[in-house]
């Protein structure tokens, strides 16, 4: 169901996770120090870089806050004349494009009305991000990938690397700091070299796909333009599938380490625990930045999830420490409100998130030939601007030929308020093209009761 059903869901939702959510965060600001860093137990991995994702946890639940301003100076702070942002070790690495992200995210919500930041610190803002896209084009290894630099693990290549930074480019460039395609292009090639059996891969040391990475390598190649992705985009959703039918979703604990030689497993067991938080979480914005309607399912499996395996008192644990694992699942619990980051939002380009994206406004049924059936249009819709009518059959939208109004859905999931839609139809027996600009759902459906969208897209 597309819509108003589905956010009421989500708002269901949400109201379920709350008291967690704004617990959990008190937790995560508890842990941070004066100058904006977080402070986390002996025994756990300092990522300078994993401060970004208590950043955007914080941000996500509390909006801009003093938190959330003391990180961003400290990073600003920290930056490199080169533009590195702040990470200071190889272990970093990993999580220095998050940390782009990061300030991308505060810059963008700034860029949308969300927030409203002081003149100067924007100013600042933009110029940090500015020299953070050379520095990532210029530290990209020859393979494509953004290689470990110093300690044991020099020169490896990790897939997860490059998820961060992707998505930073295509922040930036929603910020109007222009990407560099060519390192766009190598980092995706390297991707697809660790393509495997419709998942992907992730360090050197693995011999089999990764149930946790392969969620997170979809979510980003999702905010990828152009079609060289769909083959992986197409057979990572069907590689979830399986996984979701092998209990996937209620597996708390995951033995990925038995597949890597025996003495190397050591080292691979301290991801584990970590990567299945991480895994949880981009499975949900997977299916939330395509506006899949199979999002609201297994957010609430993956949050009654989270709820029932608490390690404290609103508060989750990995090897990778409390801070991180909590912030995973803040992340995951504020899903349910589509909007609360950029990050979240099928293109960080476009205003208004999921709540306010592409709506048909047509009654659809599947035809008993072949295509989709109009049933009945609203006024006002992109349907009515299409001049669609009770009896048409959609063939296809914007050259995809649609079978059900799933297909319908997914067509109208990467497309955002103004885009234009070419659709052709089935009319009287005669083949008729129409084209428009997309509309999201008028003021008058959005009073529509839940009853009365079944079967609308």
């Amino acid at each position: 169901m597309h819509g108003i059903a589905g956010l009421i869901v989500l708002a269901l939702t949400w109201a379920q996770n709350d008291a967690s959510s704004k617990a959990a965060t008190d937790h995560l600001i508890g842990l941070q120090q004066s100058d904006g860093t977080f402070k986390f137990q002996a025994t756990e991995q300092h990522f300078e870089g994993l401060y970004s994702i208590l950043g955007l946890a914080i941000l996500s639940d509390r909006g801009w806050c003093p938190a959330v301003e003391k990180l961003v100076n400290h990073y600003l702070t920290l930056q490199g004349a080169d533009g590195r942002p702040g990470a200071k070790t190889y272990k970093a690495l990993f999580e220095e494009g998050y940390i782009g992200c990061f300030l991308a995210e505060v810059a963008l919500q700034d860029k949308h009305g969300k927030i409203k930041l002081p003149g100067d610190l924007r100013a600042k803002l933009r110029d940090s991000i500015t020299r953070m896209v050379p520095y990532f084009e210029k530290s990209q290894g020859a393979s494509g990938i953004w290689e470990y630099r110093g300690g044991q693990l020099n020169g490896y290549k990790e897939t997860a690397v490059a998820l961060g930074v992707l998505q930073f480019y295509r922040m930036a460039e929603a910020l109007g700091v222009p990407s560099p395609q060519a390192s766009i292009d190598r980092a995706l090639q390297f991707m697809r070299s660790r393509w495997k059996d419709g998942g992907f891969v992730n360090g050197d040391l693995e011999k089999e796909s990764s149930i946790h990475l392969t969620p997170a390598c979809m979510a980003a190649l999702l905010w990828v333009k152009g079609k060289s992705v769909s083959d992986m985009v197409k057979a990572g959703h069907a590689f979830n599938e399986r996984r979701e039918q092998t209990g996937y979703l209620t597996q708390w604990k995951h033995d990925e380490y038995d597949r890597i030689p025996q003495n190397l497993q050591g080292q691979a067991r301290q991801l584990v625990e970590r990567r299945q938080m991480f895994g949880l979480f981009h499975l949900c914005l997977t299916y939330l930045r395509e506006r899949n309607p199979k999002f609201e399912k297994i957010h609430k499996q993956v949050c009654s999830l989270l709820l029932a395996n608490p390690s404290g008192s609103n508060t989750w644990s990995s090897t990778i420490g409390t801070g991180g694992a909590t912030a995973f699942a803040v992340l995951t619990f504020n899903l349910a409100k589509r909007d609360s980051l950029v990050f979240f939002w099928p293109d960080p380009s476009k205003s208004g998130g999921g709540s306010t994206g592409a709506w048909l406004g047509a009654q659809l049924a599947k035809a008993a030939d072949k295509g989709v059936e109009v049933v009945k249009t609203a006024a006002n819709t992109t349907a009515s601007g299409l001049k669609l009518k009770a009896k048409d059959v959609l063939q296809s939208l914007n050259g995809t030929e649609v079978a059900d109004p799933e297909a319908v859905g997914a067509v109208l999931s990467g497309l955002a308020v103004g885009d234009e839609l070419i659709a052709k139809v089935l009319r009287d027996g005669k083949d008729v093209e129409a084209k428009t600009k997309v509309k999201a759902m008028p003021a008058a459906a959005a009073r529509w009761k839940e009853e009365q969208l079944k079967g609308w897209w």
